[in-house]
């Protein structure tokens, strides 16, 4: 068991075993709930200590993100195998994370992909041929499927055909580029189903292996159960992985977790194969907002010599990457996630620009090293230029907020060009091989590249292990504080009252001013809490509404110039549509609707939290050392020790007031950046759906009617997004608010507290006679964890 570990299981422990029962008879419930949250919270960061930090890699298909992975994990070997294909094949996230030794566990999909599969290749027997084919009626887990083949228009049929023709070539013969009858594959995915043929076509013995396989794998998608594969005494475990990875299984592969002990995943980290970018089905989509969104604590953009394109910054954008970013606001450190963009394939452009030198001059000028050198730089240059372009336009940065992430990004940007190739050469020495033309790995920026990956999870490390022992140490401090105050007043009530009745006047007459202000200033931090924020938030919210508004307003300008039967797919699909133009209306109104939000919820109402809080705290704690100073310029005439010690208490509340105040928000702006977003959906799809109920979604004029539904939806969808905006964000804070003023101790008095700490009330002494409170007071204190006193070094 580590130190750190032992502290807060002891710290925990000794609060359960000692301190609460204690705190039951003379803390008031607020405060002891307090206490018991901070307690879970420190349990909480206890479980969250073996949690992994995902490092997301993004790209184009085929750009090179499997070589590029195995290049970073296993030096020569192959970790993630390369498909080769045509394009994506699954709609899953593969994941690499370390293990003692190779191995994989995979979940399958049940069969309605592949009876979806089967239905788009049976319609297209049908588009072929000349005379109708009698087709079973679509069952009910193909509707949205047979609804898009209906509208697409010709270029994007074809695109989804040839993809599903991949797909169904790839499962049945082991390759998306063999050559198979679309009947014979009708036939073979009819098999796989349990269903009996079509066509009557005979299945070949080449291919009915891989079709027992992928039946048995659909068995265990159906019933949801994970499979495991090791590679301990298994000779065919490289085999299995490409069959899963790249190979005839992967169209059924719903997740896949790959285990490999390579010393880069061993900080805790785990790297992310995303889904490809431009593809059709919105399941990428959602995977990938998923992580880039909520998860991700780096995204490894991977381009290739081209650089960065438009459509990498449209995802980052629709993916809510962006927006993610705006709701840290002015703290953009408190959700921090590093964008590292990796350029592969710039050795390919050496040696072009080689050849091209040498045929120019006849002698090349340069060596294929020095080009390589040069290109590197040029592509970093490149990169920044075209990424702040691209950003600017796609999130239309017309607010102090989007330009500060925008210049965030770029400020803490990584570019590295890398030769993934190249470094396998190097270290392979294989005389067989292509001799490199790098002089060492360290050229090839693959080591720059897997330093940088360490130092993200390096900086995840830290920041948990600072907030598992910044919370321990204001736990225990809080414990400690109050327990000397409870002890000091016993001590205190032993003492005669004489010596503090002379006293009593002069102390009360210093106190009236103080406990006046004290009033004043604690009834204006409560109404700023009650009154004051849940009004800011309705006002901004309101102005952020207005700016949403034309913001939807230019979005749907560039929507006039869609093709009719994109429209019309869009409305039957309840407003999103994946096609060579793709829609998502729920998605693309939310984000625009809370961008504004975002910004003004993280530059304005959040900051005015923080300041408040930080200030009323301070306050306090100024206030209760005012009224200590001046007992000691009393001369002492009573003890102080009391004080002192609430002097203590005070000041360990104040690191925590100033810890929730942090947290808190920090924790709300989380909730409501995944919240807020699912209260623009549903008007939406409600409005799509009466558009189709009431048949207006074809006949002459279509178009005008679906961008008119188009430009209702924009002013509905603002103004009936305000509402719950606002009960949400309300809500969201009245749970700040709570924890706030409970860390406060909201019924606390401390100049009250102070003032009797002096005067010792006659009537407190007699409730304060329990002798056994005493005893459990001085155990508990006796008990001290031996690591509290490590713990509390900084309290202080």
């Amino acid at each position: 068991m580590s130190d750190e570990h032992s502290h807060s299981h002891s710290v925990v422990g000794w609060f359960k075993k000692f301190v609460r029962p204690i705190f039951e008879k003379s803390e008031p419930a607020p405060v002891l709930e307090e206490l018991d949250k901070q307690a879970s919270r420190i349990e909480e960061l206890e479980r969250s200590k073996g949690s992994l930090f995902p490092i997301c890699l993004l790209g184009q298909a085929g750009v090179g993100k499997s070589t590029l992975i195995n290049t970073l994990i296993a030096d020569t070997g192959i970790v993630v195998p390369s498909g080769g294909g045509t394009g994506p094949l699954t709609a899953n996230a593969l994941r690499v994370i370390h293990g003692e030794r190779a191995s994989f566990v995979v979940r399958y999909h049940s069969g309605k992909q592949v009876g979806q599969t089967r239905f788009i290749l049976e319609a297209e027997i049908q588009r072929q041929s000349k005379h109708e084919v009698s087709l079973a009626q679509p069952e009910a887990s193909e509707e949205l499927e047979t609804i898009a083949i209906e509208l697409d228009a010709e270029e994007q049929k074809k695109t989804r055909t040839q993809e599903a023709i991949g797909r169904a070539c790839l499962l049945v013969a082991g390759s998306q580029t063999a050559q198979r009858e679309l009947t014979y594959l009708v036939d073979a995915l009819r098999w796989v189903l349990g269903q009996a043929p079509k066509f009557q076509t005979q299945i070949l013995p080449e291919d009915l292996d891989r079709l027992r396989h992928a039946q048995e794998a659909l068995t265990h998608g159906t019933n949801d159960t994970p499979r495991h594969f090791d590679s301990l005494d298994n000779p065919d475990f490289g085999h299995r992985l490409r069959d899963h990875a790249c190979g005839f299984l992967a169209p059924l592969i719903l997740e896949m977790s790959i285990h490999w002990p390579s010393p880069l995943l061993r900080d805790s980290l785990e790297l992310i194969d995303l889904p490809g970018i431009g593809i059709l089905s919105d399941a990428y989509a959602s995977v990938t907002s998923d992580y880039l969104r909520n998860r991700a604590k780096a995204v490894m953009l991977v381009v290739d010599s081209r650089g960065i394109r438009r459509e990498d910054a449209e995802l980052l954008n629709n993916s809510g990457f962006l927006n993610r970013l705006l709701h840290a606001g002015n703290d953009l450190t408190s959700d921090r996630v590093a964008l590292i963009v990796v350029a592969v394939k710039i050795d390919d452009v050496a040696v072009e620009n080689w050849r091209n030198d040498k045929a120019l001059n006849g002698t090349p000028l340069k060596s294929k090293a020095q080009h390589f050198a040069d290109q590197v730089e040029r592509c970093r240059n490149d990169i920044a230029q075209r990424l702040q372009s691209f950003l600017r336009e796609v999130w239309e940065d017309n607010s102090e907020g989007k330009r500060l992430v925008i210049q965030s990004i770029l400020d803490n940007l990584q570019v590295f060009p890398v030769s993934a190739p190249q470094y396998r050469l190097l270290c392979a020495d294989d005389p067989d091989d292509d001799r490199p033309f790098l002089p060492d790995v360290e050229a090839t920026n693959i080591v720059a590249l897997r330093v940088a990956i360490s130092d993200v999870a390096r900086q995840c490390l830290t920041e948990q292990s600072r907030q598992r022992e910044e919370t321990h140490q204001r736990f225990f401090g809080q414990l400690r504080a109050r327990l000397e105050v409870l002890s000091a007043q016993r001590s205190e009530e032993r003492k005669a009252e004489a010596e503090i009745v002379t006293f009593r006047q002069s102390l009360e007459e210093f106190m009236a001013p103080l406990q006046r202000e004290f009033d004043t200033r604690r009834g204006g931090f409560r109404s700023f809490l009650r009154k004051t924020i849940p009004a800011q938030i309705e006002a901004r919210v309101q102005t952020a509404s207005s700016k949403a508004s034309k913001d939807i307003q230019s979005y749907l300008g560039k929507l006039r110039d869609a093709h009719w039967k994109t429209l019309q797919a869009a409305v039957r699909k309840e407003g999103t549509f994946y096609g060579s133009r793709h829609i998502n209306l729920p998605n693309d109104f939310a984000l625009r609707f809370e961008a504004p939000v975002a910004e003004v919820w993280s530059r304005e109402i959040l900051v005015d939290i923080r300041r408040e809080t930080r200030e009323f705290s301070d306050y306090q704690s100024r206030a209760v050392t005012e009224v200590l100073d001046w007992a000691r310029g009393q001369g002492i005439r009573v003890s102080t020790q009391l004080l002192e010690a609430l002097v203590e208490v005070v000041k360990q509340n104040r690191q925590q007031v100033n810890a929730v105040g942090k947290e808190a928000v920090d924790e709300l702006r989380d909730q409501v950046r995944r919240e807020l977003i699912k209260k623009i959906e549903g008007p939406i799809r409600r409005k799509c759906q009466k558009f189709v109920a009431d048949q207006k979604d074809h006949g002459i004029g279509v178009k005008s009617r679906i961008l008119e539904l188009f430009e209702q939806l924009a002013e509905e969808v603002v103004d009936a997004a305000a509402v719950p905006a606002v009960s949400l964000l309300v809500e969201k804070f009245k749970e700040v608010d709570k924890e706030i003023l409970a860390a406060f101790g909201e019924h606390g008095e401390p100049l009250g507290e102070a003032a009797d700490a002096l005067i010792q009330r006659q009537e407190r002494n007699v409730q304060r006679k329990d002798d056994q409170l005493g005893v459990a007071i001085e155990s508990a204190l006796a008990a001290l964890p031996g690591e509290a006193t490590v713990l509390s070094k900084g309290l202080a």
